[in-house]
């Protein structure tokens, strides 16, 4: 959880506020994989709408293993959590 959250932090730039809704929903890298909609982050999570919809474009970039490049979009990041 704490990945994710760092990982927020970090790359997507989330302040306190939403990095604190990371830890209470206890969101996790596999957490994040099984996320199906933009409304799931907003609802169950309880993300303002502005943070969730950073947080859901970088989860569907995550699904994607690769991009146009050939280069890893994430899925390192969500292997580390996994099996960390």
């Amino acid at each position: 959880m704490d990945d994710v959250v760092d990982w927020a932090r970090n790359v997507l730039n989330f302040d306190k506020e939403d990095q604190e809704i990371l830890r209470k929903e206890e969101v996790t890298g596999s957490a994040l994989l099984v996320t199906s909609s933009l409304e799931m982050v907003i609802k169950i999570y309880g993300f303002p709408t502005g943070p969730a919809c950073i947080l859901w474009a970088a989860i569907e970039k995550m699904k994607k293993p690769q991009d146009n490049n050939g280069n890893d979009t994430g899925f390192k990041f969500i292997l580390f959590c996994l099996f960390k």
